[in-house]
């Protein structure tokens, strides 16, 4: 259950787009013709054609040291600093030191500048880097550290910086002196961020890293440039407890709700002060004005929606009456009813009693019932139990609304049944405070259902968060005296609150992943799991880039710090190209992609063997060279697009938090259109301002990213396209390909029956593509472990990842590119990046003809003059 409730929130950020069913296209793999074995040697460092270990100066000295200057990270010599970086998990941490060397001197080939040590933490040694000795989590593993201090002095050696992260999967317990844990939220989520003895054992495991000398280099942590980032606490926020407060062990309960009443008793100083204050402005309850709760025909019966339709919930109304629903597996769906003849400009009260066969997180939300769909108010969390309670949701309904709107509610994850009965819903929201509450014995509840109060509940815990960011902060600063930059959390953990809060990091940082397995009857089953297998290109609306854009904040850089596509997906090869091209474009500072490997033991795979692993997945890690020089080359450039700022006063987050939730609902709230974040990059900017408004900047003198991202009405066709004068990046889907045009360079599919492709070409001499004499094309396709176990929907493979070598589609294509040159050869190259053999090629006029195509059994193709 705790489980669930933490994956709560990554689900609720979505939870602003509409239930949509989205377009998958069907996944036809290619003739096995059309497939070849390309592995690229896990141990490779030779210097050959796709070799990129320029961009990125070794060994780190204090020459690299970053800095954050005008809104981006910059070195010591003014040079500014982008990363390509990838995630390190568990074991892979504590590698042998051969495996060390080996690994860190292939990414520093293939471009990578930044390495993610994430999930330390979690287990004990042999597995972590908590001591197994101890019964506390205070000790770190002597010889797990000396593994660590060695990978990172490779890393250091081959020009590799290191994100390090403090809290991601660690469990406090008694042994460190914390009582009553054994209820604790899973590791510890939600009390580390004011949980007194808590902060301070976060503190010494600072201390326990930061002030440790690494002997193989000599140097301090804290003193290191090659701690380049350091995040304190992964994917949380205060926010996620909201509803669930009391399904903490009580002696952590009570002491959030001592805090909270130190804070009202200083913003109201009484009881009676605080009732008028949350009643001001209100009006009593009315009578009830649904004179049938529970309609079963018509346009406002209730309906229930999910989100995989493979797992249809059941929905019935009893004759107690009630909604009762049912599901016999996990899922994700929601009961939803529309809503009319509501006043502008007033309140309006739920109320309902609700129960489950097992205890759930359910969520209430009033939002549009068409558009946008974004959020009026809420979604507010509830924790369910088995027995009966009653609940309350209060919200507003904005003047000047001319849409339909609805109220929902939504169960993440849940299998069994839920009853929801005794349904009213009355104008007005006046608060009554129980008679054994009172600031004066400091028994006011958490979480209040009246809109005040939550405005005040939010501004709490936002104080909370911000709190404990600047107090860790200090502590590394000032006490530790580090110089790495730090960021608090993810940006979207909070909603609205948590931009507000990260505000005040060093620099900003998000996650996202596209089409995350889902798992229907086990967390985390590796038997047991589904995907959805579409293109992310052909769907806008939905794509991870609409949830992180609008989280970007003025003058901070913003990196993604966890993204992928994770296997296995057909459509795969649009990652890279996509992912850097947008991030260029938007000017964000890094991505990381999760990850490179979890585990010290298979560093040497050659096939696809989980669902998140890069170093061996061709169309990912083969993508590398090209997005190198995409993000790491050129990274003065920006888009030809003017930038959109949104103001926000920050008196106002409460009130946004509590009204709009998510920042994408809040772009959507001042006119920015569900496609805008593809025409104009985005910027927040907390400002002196009385409401939310919008800015705009025209592009600077380097404008020269062209970004365009069409879909057909029936999201069947579509093409992603970025490019700039030295790179080009392609991503299509077309059952009736036609030639594609990017700035100088044309693509004629071949092949009718694969429709899908992803296609970067990239100067290697930073020259304009025109007149390089250096150029790499990559051109990726489908992917596959050979053997895998496929369903006949092609939505899973259960634990049948198959065995290598891995295959690779060799994608048939006319390449016509505008050249200066006067001579050219065109060569296909090995895994190794080297000259394989020559490709037939045309030069006439100024226009260079070729086709690529699976005789030549490569994804990389070399242009040369």
């Amino acid at each position: 259950m705790k489980k669930q409730f933490f994956a709560y929130l990554s689900a609720a950020l979505v939870a602003a787009l509409p239930m949509c069913a989205i377009a998958t296209p069907a996944a036809t793999p290619p003739k096995s013709s059309s497939l070849f074995p390309f592995v690229l040697p896990w141990n490779d460092a030779s210097k050959t054609f796709v070799d990129v270990s320029s961009l990125n100066p070794a060994p780190l000295t204090g020459a690299q040291r970053l800095s954050v200057k005008n809104g981006h990270f910059y070195d010591q010599n003014g040079r500014r600093v982008r990363f390509l970086g990838v995630d390190f998990t568990f074991t892979a941490n504590f590698p042998d030191k051969a495996d060390a060397d080996k690994v860190a001197a292939r990414m520093h080939k293939l471009g990578i500048n930044c390495v993610r040590l994430h999930h330390m933490d979690t287990r004990r040694a042999p597995n972590g880097i908590i001591s197994n000795q101890y019964p506390d989590t205070q000790h770190l593993d002597p010889e797990q550290l000396d593994r660590l201090d060695y990978l990172i002095s490779a890393l250091k050696k081959n020009g590799i910086y290191v994100d390090l992260n403090l809290h991601v999967g660690r469990t406090f317990n008694a042994a460190d002196g914390l009582p009553d844990v054994k209820e604790q939220p899973h590791y510890s989520k939600g009390m580390l961020w004011y949980e007194p003895r808590m902060i301070e054992l976060q503190k010494e495991y600072a201390k326990a890293f930061l002030d440790h000398v690494n002997p193989y280099t000599g140097i301090r942590y804290a003193d290191d440039p090659v701690i380049a980032v350091i995040e304190l606490v992964n994917e949380d926020t205060l926010f996620n407890l909201r509803g669930a407060e009391n399904s903490y062990p009580q002696v952590y309960v009570k002491d959030l709700q001592q805090q909270w009443n130190a804070f009202l008793q200083k913003k109201y100083g009484s009881t009676e002060k605080l009732i008028t204050a949350w009643n001001k402005g209100t009006e009593p309850l009315g009578e009830n004005i649904w004179t049938n709760p529970y309609p079963t025909d018509g346009d406002s019966k209730w309906t229930v929606e999910e989100r995989d339709k493979n797992q249809p919930a059941l929905l019935e109304v009893t004759d107690q009456p009630a909604l009762h629903v049912r599901t016999g597996m996990e899922s994700t769906f929601f009961i939803k009813r529309e809503i009319d003849s509501l006043k502008e400009g007033h309140f309006y009260t739920l109320q309902f009693h609700a129960k489950t066969s097992s205890p759930c997180q359910m969520s209430v939300s009033y939002r549009l019932n068409e558009g946008t769909y974004r959020f009026l108010t809420g979604p507010n969390s509830y924790q369910l139990k088995n027995g009966e309670q009653e609940y309350r949701f209060v919200f507003y309904v904005p003047q000047l609304l001319q849409q339909r709107t609805r109220i929902e509610f939504r169960f993440d994850q849940f299998k069994g049944d839920a009853w929801i009965s005794g349904m009213s819903l009355r104008p007005g929201s006046q608060v009554k405070i129980e008679p054994d509450q009172s600031l004066e014995n400091k028994s006011i509840q958490l979480n209040p259902v009246n809109y005040k109060g939550k405005c005040d509940y939010i501004e709490f815990l936002s104080g909370l968060e911000r709190q404990f960011s600047q107090t860790m902060r200090d502590y590394i600063k000032n006490d530790l005296r580090a110089k790495a930059s730090i960021t608090c959390t993810q940006v979207t953990y909070g909603g609205i609150a948590g931009a507000w809060r990260e505000s005040s990091s060093d620099y900003v940082d998000a996650h996202a992943y596209w089409q995350h397995p889902k798992f229907p009857h086990k967390a985390w089953d590796s038997k047991d799991w589904l995907i959805t297998n579409s293109p992310m290109m052909l769907n806008i609306q939905d794509s991870t880039f609409k949830r992180i854009a609008p989280y970007r904040i003025s003058d901070k850089p913003f990196t993604i710090s966890e993204y992928n596509h994770p296997n296995p997906n057909d459509y795969s090869a649009e990652m890279m190209p996509m992912l850097a091209s947008y991030a260029a474009w938007q000017d964000w500072d890094g991505f990381f992609i999760f990850q490179y490997r979890g585990s010290n033991k298979t560093f040497n795979s050659d096939h696809i063997d989980g669902f998140f692993n890069i170093d061996n997945q061709p169309v990912k890690i083969g993508f590398f060279p090209a997005v190198a020089r995409i993000l790491l080359a050129n990274s003065s450039e920006h888009a030809v697009s003017p930038t959109k700022v949104l103001l926000l006063p920050e008196q106002q987050v409460p009130q946004l938090q509590a009204n709009l939730n998510t920042m994408p609902t809040l772009w959507n709230s001042v006119g920015l259109s569900n496609d805008g974040y593809v025409k104009d990059p985005l910027q927040v900017r907390f400002a002196p301002v009385d409401k939310p408004q919008l800015k705009t900047i025209p592009p600077s003198g380097n404008a020269s990213i062209n970004l365009h991202w069409d879909v057909n009405s029936a999201a069947t066709a579509g093409l992603y396209n970025a490019f700039a004068p030295q790179w080009n990046a392609i991503v299509n889907y077309n059952t009736n390909p036609a030639p594609i045009q990017s700035g100088d360079l044309t693509i004629t599919p071949l092949d009718k029956t694969r429709p899908f492709g992803a296609y970067t070409l990239i100067s290697m001499d930073n020259k304009p593509v025109n007149t390089s004499g250096k150029l790499l094309l990559t051109a990726g396709g489908f992917v596959e472990s050979q053997g895998m176990g496929w369903n006949a929907d092609h939505t899973s493979v259960g634990d049948q990842w198959g065995h290598g070598p891995v295959m690779a589609e060799g994608l048939e294509a006319t390449i016509t590119l505008k050249t200066n040159a006067h001579h050219v050869t065109v060569y296909a190259l090995d895994t190794t990046g080297k000259e394989k053999m020559e490709v037939p090629s045309k030069l006439t006029n100024g226009d260079l003809t070729f086709a690529i195509g699976p005789k030549y059994a490569t994804i990389w193709y070399a242009i040369e003059q």
